[in-house]
């Protein structure tokens, strides 16, 4: 009788709220969509907010005294998102209010903060915010979503990692940066994103001066240490928000997220200008190198993914035919 009642009891919990057909795919969207929906049936909150365990280290670990800006990543929509829109700065502020330091569920009047464990218990996939959870009801709110969470914790776990294996397939063996095959989805999302939100964006596209006397003089192995070194001043000179790809060879290219002609010729020369400054050493060898850097601003010189990258790579030819070592214009 007792083993009766157990499979009930268990199969009561199954079927009253969980679809099966939640666990049919890995695709971490439609998973997130869905599991913050159920997160609002269950928890009878007004919002449901999910944030990755990464980007909540980075909020636990922000001092406040700039803007919090979410890490460039693939697919940065699922690393925070919720049932309704999220505006990352009021979410930061929000999850300021607790103790970042606990592991464990923490309730407040009207909302609560919640680990979501992987299916073993030995690490945290990321936290669940809900807020607007009915006046004396928090603590069945988290209840319910504690019920969910063991429920779907190792299909979430499963989808959050073949999503990390498709992020990967997007990145550049040597230098880490974005590859060519990713920079047309984000270039293509981009332009979607401006064309409704009527604003622009800007591409830089840059060649390292003189880099094949470099290959031939001092080997392929010392040239591909110089892309390394060049792929981490790229990153380390632009935004959060921007995009870096190694293009191919010593050609890269940054996406500037919402930077117009002028804001792009800022970010390029202050490119530009590390490059130059910097002395590179190699096996104890110092180069100093120089980079040229075309631009192209969406949509003042063109309106397709295709077109913009064009007329950035054919801004860099002009400015390397003039002197090298130079930003230069589409026009």
């Amino acid at each position: 009788m007792d083993r009766w009642l157990d499979f009930l009891k268990k199969f009561f919990l199954r079927s009253s709220f969980l679809d099966e057909s939640l666990f049919d795919d890995l695709d971490l969207r439609k998973f997130l969509e869905r599991s913050l929906t159920l997160g609002l049936e269950q928890s009878g909150a007004d919002q449901m907010i999910w944030i990755n365990q990464s980007e909540f280290e980075k909020i636990k670990n922000h001092n406040g005294s700039e803007k919090f800006e979410a890490a460039q990543s693939y697919a940065m929509d699922l690393k925070i998102c919720g049932s309704k829109e999220v505006v990352v700065d009021e979410l930061v502020q929000k999850l300021k209010e607790y103790n970042l330091d606990k592991t464990m569920v923490q309730v407040k009047e009207t909302e609560l903060l919640m680990p979501v464990n992987s299916h073993e218990g030995k690490s945290i996939l990321g936290y669940w915010l809900a807020t607007g959870i009915p006046r004396g009801q928090p603590s069945k709110a988290a209840l319910n979503l504690s019920r969910l969470s063991a429920r779907i914790s190792k299909h979430f776990g499963f989808c959050l990692q073949h999503q990390t294996a498709r992020e990967e397939s997007f990145l550049d063996d040597l230098t880490g940066l974005y590859n060519q095959r990713y920079m047309a989805l984000c270039v293509e999302n981009e332009i979607h994103r401006c064309s409704r939100d009527k604003t622009k964006f800007s591409v830089l596209f840059m060649d390292v001066d003189y880099f094949k006397s470099v290959n031939d003089t001092k080997g392929h192995w010392i040239g591909s240490r110089l892309l390394i070194e060049m792929g981490h001043v790229i990153a380390q000179n632009t935004r959060r928000s921007d995009y870096c790809f190694r293009y191919g060879g010593d050609e890269f290219v940054v996406l500037l997220s919402g930077s117009d002609k002028e804001g792009a010729v800022i970010a390029a020369e202050r490119i530009r200008k590390t490059v130059e400054e910097s002395e590179f050493i190699v096996d104890g060898e110092k180069f100093n190198i120089t980079m040229s850097i075309g631009i192209a601003t969406y949509p003042d010189h063109a309106e397709s993914h295709k077109e913009i990258i064009q007329m950035a790579d054919e801004a860099m030819y002009c400015g390397k035919n003039k002197s090298r070592n130079i930003v230069f214009m589409a026009s």
